[in-house]
């Protein structure tokens, strides 16, 4: 379990396909090797190793089935192995992550290369964050060594696989062949895309919003019934971004709303803790696996901790404006809030995102933990 969620990076979907480049670079048709009780392994740019019977990737390109190729090993040794054979550079860049955007929205197709899949503009960019250098695919991945990639096109499913492959070709290519992971918020949302909420709409499976399958499930639970939709959306969502090559999600929200003037409220499971609990429990065993990160699972991070729900005049935490949260019923925090990130650790959730606020010390009630008062005071601050 250890290092469960490094598996992650040793998964990647292939689609059969070929699309010249006007870079020189081609986009390969994988090749693929299946071993009758092991993994199926795709390569593209690194023949496979076989030996004996059985197929492993030649990630390092030597010839020779390396510790952190063997999957037959445990977990822990392959990531040592790896880990061991690593440049600081590649360490560092296992540690960033940023948006990266597929040619396919490209405005240029001089700023594309493998026949317009990979975005290749370099300079300078501006976004909601504001203007800041951005680097071209080929360079973010063999010069700075970055795997790790928020994806919010709104593309298809067809169009992402392609890109997901096209980017596990470059990584392939380098010298120890460490896959991408390609992360993205809800993609399965009625409704518009917001920012940090939903990254596209309409090209996989729609679905109500979050607060839309909580009121769902809540009117089954009315009529004798349970959570189950909730379940059911999860498992067939988690087949499709499975599919495409996505295979870690910035969802869903534990939070629990407090104050319905809070923008984010519609990505809850709503006000109440004991469902909140359970819809968290559900949406992370059926996109996860129900023991853990499985091998076709969907790495969630859940979010907010401690609870997001606690607004001050359902402000933002993103601005210097919304920096406190409210606790205004004395042992609120313990009682509303945190059960339903317990049940996220109890569910093995990948991990959890905690949110960029602090609580308003002045305003809020005495909080405790386990019998023991909190000392508000002493809890910091992400960023403003």
């Amino acid at each position: 379990m250890k290092h469960r969620a490094f598996v992650v990076l040793l998964i990647g979907v292939m689609v059969l396909s070929f699309v010249p480049s006007v870079y020189g670079v081609d986009y390969i048709e994988p090749v693929f090797k299946t071993n009758t009780n092991g993994p199926t392994i795709g390569t593209t740019a690194k023949d496979a190793i076989k030996s004996g019977d059985k197929y492993y990737r030649d990630s390092n390109r030597n010839g020779v089935v390396d510790p952190f190729e063997n999957w037959e090993l445990d977990v822990d040794k392959r990531v040592e192995d790896l880990i061991n054979r690593m440049t600081v550079d590649e360490k560092l860049g296992l540690m960033i992550i940023g948006d990266r955007t597929s040619g396919f929205v490209s405005s240029s197709a001089e700023d594309t290369s493998m026949g317009g899949i990979l975005d290749e503009f370099t300079g300078e960019k501006t976004s909601m964050f504001g203007t800041s250098y951005v680097y071209g695919t080929t360079t973010a991945i063999n010069d700075l060594h970055l795997r790790r990639f928020i994806f919010r096109d709104n593309i298809s499913p067809e169009n992402i696989a392609k890109w997901n492959n096209a980017l596990q070709q470059l990584a392939e290519s380098t010298d120890n062949g460490i896959p991408v992971v390609i992360t993205s918020n809800s993609r399965n949302e009625n409704g518009q895309m917001t920012f940090g909420m939903n990254d596209a709409s309409g090209v996989f499976s729609t679905w109500p919003g979050t607060l839309g399958l909580a009121a769902a499930a809540l009117g089954d639970i009315k009529k004798g019934g349970d959570a189950q939709l909730i379940t059911d959306f999860a498992e067939i969502a988690r087949k499709e971004w499975n599919a495409t090559g996505i295979r870690k999600g910035y969802m869903y929200m534990a939070d629990v709303v407090t104050d319905p003037r809070w923008q984010r409220a519609y990505g809850t499971f709503g006000e109440r803790t004991d469902f909140v609990k359970d819809a968290i429990a559900r949406v992370i065993k059926g996109f996860q696996g129900e023991e853990g990160l499985e091998a076709d699972g969907i790495a969630l991070t859940t979010k907010h901790f401690p609870g997001g729900g606690a607004r001050e005049n359902g402000f933002d935490p993103h601005y210097e404006l919304g920096q406190w949260n409210v606790y205004a019923t004395e042992g609120s925090l313990e009682k509303y809030h945190l059960p339903p990130f317990k049940a996220a650790i109890e569910n093995s959730t990948s991990s959890i995102m905690p949110y960029y606020a602090r609580p308003a010390e002045d305003k809020s009630e005495s909080q405790t933990y386990d019998g023991k008062e909190i000392d508000l005071s002493e809890i910091g601050r992400a960023h403003v």
